[in-house]
């Protein structure tokens, strides 16, 4: 769905305004450091729950602001808004309160193009799959929630994405042991590897599934844009 209006109060520069947005393309105008790029943040912040700056929630706050509010609507009347007091951050969605951020992760789809999103292409292995758990997380988010907003229990991408992470982290924790101490933790290195294993398949699944979608889709743009296909590897 996308965003039918959203209301803020000290963010950055901006002044206290509600939006209402076209159903169609939205564009914005104005002299340098006006505050359009802090209202896309806003928007971010708002379906997302941190800046795609990667800045700290103290960072949002206006010069001499104590509050920060950030509230919205989406064209089929799911709400959800955040306040920050400089200590806590407060999430409500349809005024029900959000415990985990990875609860509210993805109820508004956005995507967010930046000049070093070119590292998505020539960067690191590492950055492609971080973005593809990102894409995957948020086209699962807004389906996380029952009809009268009580939390869906089965298992998310983001509690796999955990599980995954966390053995992986014990796994190479052990391994920088070393030497002897590592010949001595061998039967707990060989269980950290049997539970890398058994929480790694499930976010191989699911990257492996999601990849395929993005490669048709991928490859019926280039022939619509080149006039000939292409052939992914």
């Amino acid at each position: 769905m996308a965003l039918a209006s959203i209301s803020l109060r000290g963010l950055r520069n901006l002044d206290p305004t509600t939006i209402e947005f076209d159903r169609g393309a939205n564009y914005l105008f104005g002299p340098n450091g006006a505050g359009k790029t802090n209202l896309l943040e806003a928007i971010h912040y708002l379906a997302i729950g941190r800046s795609f700056r990667r800045c700290p929630d103290a960072e949002l706050l206006g010069f001499g602001r104590d509050l920060l509010v950030v509230s919205g609507t989406d064209e089929s009347g799911e709400r959800a808004e955040i306040r920050f007091d400089g200590r806590e951050k407060r999430i409500l969605r349809n005024n029900i309160p959000v415990e985990k951020l990875s609860e509210y992760f993805g109820w508004l789809p956005v995507v967010v193009l930046l000049l070093e999103d070119i590292e998505l292409v020539r960067g690191a292995p590492g950055i492609r799959r971080s973005f593809l758990d990102t894409a995957i997380a948020k086209a699962e988010g807004g389906r996380r929630r029952t009809e009268d907003g009580r939390r869906n229990e089965e298992r998310s991408y983001i509690a796999l994405m955990g599980e995954y992470r966390r053995a992986g982290a014990q796994y190479n924790r052990l391994l920088e042991k070393g030497g002897e101490r590592r010949e001595q933790g061998g039967d707990e290195l060989a269980a950290w590897e049997e539970e890398l294993v058994r929480a790694g398949v499930p976010v191989y699944e699911a990257r492996l599934a999601k990849a395929g979608g993005l490669l048709e889709n991928a490859a019926r743009h280039y022939e619509r844009l080149a006039g000939h296909g292409a052939v992914f590897r």
